[in-house]
This record gives structure tokens, sequence and C-alpha cells, in this order.
């Protein structure tokens, strides 16, 4: 941080530190998302269609719990998914926005830190110590909820939307591996 000797800064001063701290925020989006868009195997096959899979860890803890519970309906997602992809574009431009929304949720602890570093001079000494964790904090909630998210909402989210019909004469038009 650029600051004079009395540590006084001007309005201008401030924007173009703020202007700076935005800069670095989004280069390092824009790396993971680039990055993101190389490895589309490990994002799309892996990540994303991963809850859809037979062999994915809540599947699988799913199942156990079922059968140790006699409920055979908490084992779900019991076969694979194929998506059908109706536009044109449709699968380049959802491999363009799921490259960025990844490079925002890799990147966040260090856009989270970056904003921290843009704030901590305004603080007092007594207000630093008080809000020193909260990097760290902030990035633990947000990764927690991700993987809360990921493991049990999407989970739970992919079984009601392959299952749910509106009437029995009308069904899902997804394909089943078999």
């Amino acid at each position: 941080m650029n600051v004079k000797e009395k540590g006084d800064m001007t309005f201008l001063e401030h924007l173009e530190e703020l202007r700076w701290h935005l800069i670095r925020s989004a280069v390092a989006v824009i790396v993971v998302a680039i990055l993101a868009f190389v490895y589309k195997r490990i994002v799309f096959d892996v990540i994303i269609m991963g809850p859809s899979d037979p062999d994915f860890l809540t599947n699988r803890l799913l199942c156990r719990l079922g059968q140790a519970m006699d409920i055979p309906k908490l084992c779900t997602n019991t076969q694979p998914v194929m998506l059908q992809s109706i536009e044109m574009a449709g699968q380049f431009t959802t491999h363009i926005k799921i490259s960025i929304i990844t490079g925002l949720i890799i990147a966040s602890p260090y856009v989270f830190f970056e904003f921290w570093k843009f704030v901590r001079p305004a603080l007092y000494t007594k207000e630093r110590k008080a809000a020193g964790g909260a990097v760290l904090v902030v990035s633990f909630l947000f990764i927690t909820g991700l993987l809360f998210g990921y493991f049990v909402i999407c989970q739970l989210t992919v079984n009601f939307l392959l299952n749910y019909r509106v009437s029995e004469l009308d069904r899902n038009n997804i394909k089943l591996m078999s």
C-alpha cells in the first residue's frame, strides 16, 4: 500500500488502491476460470456430474444407511444419467459459464483476502485484533457451505429432479445409461 508519511490518503489515492485490489482479484478469478476451461473433463465429468453417478460418495452412504435401516428408498440415483443438449451453442456457453463460476468459487478466498487488505488499514488496532482471522473464518464458512451444498443439497436435488413427474402420463426426457 502506498501510504504517505502521515498515514493519510486522499480520496483519489483510496480509489487507486481499491482499483488495484479489484484488478488483482479479477486476475485471480480469470486465471482460475481459464484453468477450469482447460481442464473441462475434471470440472464437468468428475465434479458437476459427480452427484448423478451411482458411485458418488453421498449415493453410497445413503445406500448403506438405507440398507442398515431397512429403508430402500434412501438408495437413490442407482443408474448413471446422460444429459441432452438442445441448443446449438449450449455446450460451449455452458462451458464458459461454468468456468467463470468455478473461477469465482475457487478464487474467493483470495478475493476475501484482497478485500481484507483494503479494509484493514482503516481499522483501529483493537478492531484489527478482533477481526484478525476474518479471512480464514469467512473462507472456512464459505467452503463448508459449498461442500454441504455439493454433497447433500445437490444429491437430493438431482434425485428429486430425475424422479419428479407432474403426471404419470408425462415423463422426463432424460436418458439413463444402462
